[in-house]
């Protein structure tokens, strides 16, 4: 699920995982960046210690809240499943 992301350490994990999801290539994952106005970030980059506009970047590229990608980032606390899904029905509507 979304947002169930402990630490830091986590992040790269459920960055695959939502690679996986999605079933991108690092080739499509690329170019989702690109086209979200990210233009030098790989892999590699966001292992390290993803910066706030490379996690816009990300939220923009899967379509999901910004504060979904912040809280894998264990940057916010995490919420609850409900909290998730909410947040998740309020993005794709807006």
């Amino acid at each position: 699920m979304l947002g169930m992301i402990l630490n830091t350490t986590d992040f790269p994990e459920w960055l695959q995982i939502e690679l996986d999801k999605r079933d991108w290539s690092q080739a499509t994952w690329h170019m989702r960046l690109v086209s979200a106005g990210q233009w030098s970030i790989s892999c590699s980059i966001v292992k390290t210690y993803p910066q706030p506009d490379t996690l816009q970047a990300i939220a923009r590229a899967f379509k999901i809240p910004v504060e979904t990608v912040y809280r894998a980032a264990g940057l916010l606390p995490q919420e609850n499943e409900a909290e998730t899904f909410e947040a998740e029905i309020v993005h794709k509507y807006n």
